[in-house]
């Protein structure tokens, strides 16, 4: 049986005018012509890992199973810091292990993690600045044409973990959270979850409630951004599947002047 078509997604914070991105698919397409590199993102926010957490973790389900996911916001290039691989069922993601896979991991099936470790699957001279293209693409293309899992590394069983997923709540006073990413448009992501949301709220949209953050006061739950008035400030559930912070055909991130760590704080209208 002819295998599946493999399918390799590039997440970074490279950016575009340099020639970074595409030196990964050069690498990668040099060892597996006949795969496929698709762009995810190369626009997080310089070593943002929990942007890039978020990104990922709300955009992977959309892409063909058995995927392989190239995630590559990674501070600690060249230190001790390892690499992973971590199989679930549908998909592999090959990451720094620096908190970058913490939500795949809450919200998948895993079937394995391994540190990669086996340089016959590296470029021959591996750079300390540079590891997207010397391991990370060359990894990607080589588990793109089957190789396993187990051949490339060494089996672990914990991975670092961020605290994304840290929420306080008050029962009937208060849920606590924090921003966590500004999207292009200004819309504000925080890490309160609609699991979250609807415990606070008691299953309950509808109840009445604001949000505070950077001093300024959020009264309107809405369902999609054209419900707030032009140059108002709105909260909705956004495609992400977290609590936004947004303003109709406005910048909140900009107006707010606000940035991830900033809390937010989601209180009962008296």
């Amino acid at each position: 049986m002819k295998p599946a078509k493999r399918f390799v997604i590039l997440l970074t914070d490279f950016g575009l005018t340099d020639g970074y991105v595409g030196t990964m698919k050069g690498v990668i397409s040099s060892i597996s012509p006949e795969v496929t590199v698709y762009d995810l993102i190369h626009e997080i926010p310089p070593q943002d890992i929990e942007a890039a957490a978020v990104v990922l973790s709300s955009s992977y389900r959309f892409f063909p199973r058995q995927s392989i996911f190239v995630a590559v916001v990674d501070p600690g290039v060249g230190s001790e810091r390892a690499i992973i691989a971590l199989k679930t069922d549908s998909y592999i993601f090959l990451a720094p292990d620096n908190g970058l896979l913490s939500l795949i991991a809450e919200r998948e099936n895993v079937r394995s993690v391994v540190k990669v470790v086996n340089k016959k699957y590296f470029l021959k001279d591996v750079s300390s600045t540079f590891h997207g293209r010397d391991i990370f693409a060359p990894v990607a293309g080589y588990l793109s044409l089957g190789v396993r899992m187990e051949e490339i590394g060494e089996p672990v069983q914990d991975i670092t973990k961020l605290s994304l997923s840290e929420v306080r709540i008050a029962p009937r006073r208060s849920l606590t959270g924090r921003v966590i990413y500004i999207d292009r448009f200004g819309n504000i992501m925080t890490n309160i979850s609609e699991k979250n949301f609807l415990s606070f709220t008691e299953g309950d949209k509808t109840q009445k409630m604001v949000a505070e953050i950077k001093r300024k006061t959020v009264t309107k739950f809405v369902n999609h951004y054209n419900q707030g008035l032009p140059g108002e400030l709105i909260m909705l559930m956004g495609s992400s599947g977290y609590l936004e912070i947004s303003i109709n055909k406005g910048r909140a991130g900009d107006m707010l002047k606000t940035s991830p760590g900033d809390m937010v704080e989601i209180k009962w209208l008296n």
